[in-house]
């Protein structure tokens, strides 16, 4: 992303960390569950969760793995670390990083986990084919975000709203479906879980 976009969303995501969890522990945590679920992670394996925010997905990954985790704005990353810890997890574990530009050699991963960001960065290409760098042959990304349908236009009112919604949140026009296929994924797992659809839990390899 450009450094510009990143400084303003670092600001943005530093100003809600103090209140993220208080708004999204409950709403999310259904499709973080299921996110989980899908990915199957094993005792031994290593997994990356880039974008981790106040670390909100650690109670719900199986004891055993070796987390890697990171998100760019300073204060998530604190409360990530005394999460981490809460969960079992080593804390320093937990690093500043941007989800664009992974600094992790090819094929180090068995599973990347991306919860609510790919529809939050500017660079949504970048992120994932960051994620596709990282893994193992044959390893596993689980999504859980806000997306569009695959197999149809994007819908009137998700443009409408889009411009305001994406400066302060999020953006709701983007589909999972050609992200994946751009790089290099097979879709295998998608699971509708909040607001009719408009959250979904998908795994893709």
């Amino acid at each position: 992303m450009s450094a510009r976009r990143s400084a303003a969303l670092r600001r943005l995501y530093s100003l809600y960390a103090p209140f993220y969890d208080a708004l999204l522990t409950r709403f999310t945590r259904p499709g973080r569950a299921a996110s989980v679920r899908l990915a199957a992670l094993q005792p031994g394996e290593r997994v990356l969760i880039p974008g981790c925010g106040t670390g909100l997905d650690f109670a719900h990954l199986p004891k055993g793995v070796d987390l890697v985790a990171g998100d760019f704005a300073p204060p998530m990353v604190a409360r990530a670390r005394r999460a981490a810890e809460r969960a079992g997890f080593d804390p320093e574990a937990v690093q500043t990083l941007d989800a664009s530009r992974l600094p992790f050699p090819d094929a180090s991963f068995d599973a990347v986990l991306l919860h609510l960001i790919v529809a939050v960065v500017p660079n949504p290409e970048a992120v994932v084919a960051e994620a596709r760098r990282v893994l193992r042959p044959g390893g596993r990304l689980g999504l859980f975000d806000k997306f569009a349908p695959d197999d149809q236009p994007v819908a009137a009112w998700r443009q409408v709203v889009n411009p305001l919604l994406a400066f302060f949140v999020t953006d709701v026009t983007r589909q999972a479906g050609p992200l994946l296929r751009g790089a290099g994924f097979a879709k295998e797992a998608d699971v509708p879980v909040r607001l009719n659809g408009l959250f979904r839990a998908i795994r893709a390899r």
